[in-house]
């Protein structure tokens, strides 16, 4: 979605953040091909979603709260002040070290709490 084409009223917001909610909850979509039959398609991806940290653009998201909480992460970067390397030796680096990073997020890192009930609906 370019900003351009952000929703602006409420209805159509629901209804993204519904699709968005849907396809993190379904293992399988309908999927229409041009000129052919609907098949059912499985899906186990996620959706990213980049956006500018205007108020117009952040009006897009969704409310963290019970409901959205165990289907959408945020996340919130700062510019980067150094030059980039080049395409080749960044995505080496990426590829080298991606491993080990993501080994620290799921034995190491402990994020906030946010205030709200991560346990699921009816749960005690």
């Amino acid at each position: 979605m370019n900003d351009e084409s952000a929703p602006e009223r409420e209805s159509v917001k629901d209804k993204l953040i519904s699709s968005i909610k849907s396809f993190t909850v379904n293992p399988q979509h309908v999927y229409q091909p041009k000129f052919c039959n609907r098949i059912n398609i499985p899906w186990a991806g996620r959706i990213v979603v980049t956006l500018n940290d205007d108020p117009q653009s952040i009006g897009i998201l969704p409310e963290v709260n019970f409901n959205t909480s165990d289907k959408l992460m945020f996340f919130s970067s700062l510019p980067y002040e150094k030059q980039w390397p080049e395409r080749d030796e960044l995505e080496s680096t990426i590829e080298r070290e991606l491993p080990f990073f993501a080994r620290w997020l799921l034995d190491v890192y402990k994020s906030p709490d946010r205030g709200f009930d991560r346990r699921p609906h009816g749960s005690k």
